[in-house]
């Protein structure tokens, strides 16, 4: 990475204007010769890997995205039933108790109107 460096350096402080082309690292090459050949392709190589890595992690996480989105939606499924399911007993309970005080009522109803028969 030095020998890019000090390339760099002799590209910038020479006075013959770059050559134009689309390739932005020939100057690179044809400065340093064959050893800068190689670092550049040595760090391209290296560069390709880590965006194959890259991508691979980013498709390993949207597999893992998707499969939360999926359990996300049962799990919501499952909570809209479960809130169905305790507003029924709820419901039932609150009805049971009306019925079970009414009954209370009516027997102590009968129990002082036996009082007072007897």
């Amino acid at each position: 990475s030095s020998t890019l460096i000090m390339n760099m350096d002799a590209v910038k402080s020479s006075s013959a204007p770059a050559p134009e082309t689309s390739d932005i690292y020939s100057d690179l090459v044809l400065d340093s010769g064959g050893n800068g050949e190689t670092l550049v392709r040595t760090q391209n190589v290296a560069l390709r890997e880590v965006v194959r890595q890259r991508e691979n992690e980013i498709l390993s996480l949207r597999l893992k995205l998707q499969a939360l989105e999926e359990a996300n939606v049962q799990l919501q499924g499952e909570n809209l039933t479960l809130e169905k399911n305790i507003s029924c007993l709820y419901k039932t309970a609150v009805l049971e108790i009306s019925r079970k005080d009414s009954e209370n009522k009516h027997l102590r109803m009968q129990q002082v109107e036996g009082r007072l028969d007897g």
